[in-house]
């Protein structure tokens, strides 16, 4: 007798069953080994369905939250004059494999690609954010910003650009003689 497919009709909701949601009967059987479900949270159920046949709902669910998997760049920086702070300052989240935003505390790191100098106050994680605030390039040029989290992952922003600024401060590049000869200096 031919076998039939079994499959998971397409989701009305915004969250999604990936994976192989069609497979075909064996011996009466459908056994599905890959699905997932990235949105952690409680009350799931499945629906199974095939033609001909009476649908069946799995019992209800959750799906938790998993390890630290990723970082992302919530927000990316852009640059500004040297010896100041980036205009726009970046954000970090903590993510599992699912996408979910971890509120964890972690401390972020960070450093510059090519290598340069780079100021700024490394963070601790809030609620699973990294939101710098005072990040600064003190010389001109074409960076990117690689942060990493206590060692573990790290990600890398988007190029941004940094160009000689105002002047802020007054150098004095040679001191005067302390004997001048009259009218000489």
């Amino acid at each position: 007798q031919p076998a039939d497919p079994v499959q998971l009709p397409p989701q009305s909701a915004p969250v999604v069953v990936r994976g192989g949601t069609t497979v075909m009967t064996v011996s009466g059987r459908a056994n599905f080994t890959n699905l997932f479900i990235n949105e952690a949270r409680a009350g799931y159920h499945l629906l199974f369905t095939s033609p001909g046949l009476i649908p069946v709902h799995s019992t209800t669910f959750a799906v938790t939250l998993g390890p630290l998997f990723a970082l992302s760049v919530a927000r990316q920086p852009v640059g500004g004059s040297g010896g100041r702070p980036l205009a726009t300052q970046p954000q970090v989240v903590f993510l599992d494999q699912g996408t979910n935003l971890l509120n964890i505390t972690m401390s972020c790191l960070f450093s510059l690609s090519p290598p340069a100098p780079v100021f700024g106050s490394s963070l601790v994680s809030s609620g699973g954010w990294c939101n710098f605030t005072d990040l600064l390039v003190p010389t001109a040029g074409n960076y990117s910003l690689v942060i990493s989290a206590t060692g573990t992952l790290n990600v890398t922003t988007v190029s941004f650009t940094t160009v000689v600024g105002p002047g802020v401060v007054l150098r004095l590049e040679q001191e005067p003689s302390l004997t001048t000869t009259g009218g000489v200096a």
